[in-house]
């Protein structure tokens, strides 16, 4: 049985990681941890006990983290102290960031996606295929819309499949966020998101 902890347990994605891992026997949740544990009753809705850091979280075999970059420096330490894995679904994370987690990947295993969603993974491998078939004569732009409470933007998802895009070229395609404030044409090899 893998014995599991969520950060980010009051959030939309933590509740839900919680609600299907308690209902399946292969998993144990130890505990859910969130900074704002000011809902008394969150630990029964939740089915799991809550915490506001990692300082008193029992053992576990993984933390799955859907919380915000600020989190990630506890996160970080807690699993290079106990040899922790971490799934981290959270977006926003600046190359600072990144950097970190590759060398905590160095001393515990780490897997970090944008978007857990098997769909958007086949989306982003049809991207791929789409731009090699079509060649460079072709403009790629994504373009999203979400929900009032998505907190960054652009989305993890949209540079994920930005990125996606710019790896099939062999020539650097710059990602660029800000074009609609450029006021100009679009460059050649330009992956834009907005």
């Amino acid at each position: 049985m893998v014995r599991i902890a969520v950060n980010g347990a009051l959030g939309q994605m933590g509740r839900e990681v919680i609600a299907q891992a308690v209902g399946d026997p292969a998993f144990t949740v130890v505990g859910g941890i969130d900074s704002v544990v000011s809902v008394a009753s969150a630990s029964e809705e939740l089915g799991c006990a809550l915490l506001p850091n990692f300082a008193t979280l029992e053992p576990v075999d993984v933390i799955i983290d859907f919380s915000r970059p600020a989190a990630l420096p506890a996160l970080l330490g807690y699993a290079a102290a106990h040899g922790v894995a971490l799934v981290l679904g959270t977006t926003g994370y600046s190359e600072a960031d990144r950097r970190a987690i590759e060398d905590a990947a160095r001393v515990a295993p780490v897997f970090v996606s944008p978007n857990m969603s098997y769909g958007v993974a086949v989306l982003a491998d049809l991207a791929k295929v789409a731009v090699k078939a079509l060649g460079a004569g072709f403009d790629v732009e994504i373009s999203e819309t979400h929900h009032r409470r998505k907190v960054d933007a652009p989305s993890g998802t949209a540079l994920m499949l930005a990125e996606a895009v710019a790896s099939t070229n062999p020539e650097p395609m710059p990602i660029v966020l800000d074009r609609p404030a450029r006021h100009e044409a679009r460059g050649d090899g330009e992956v834009s998101v907005v």
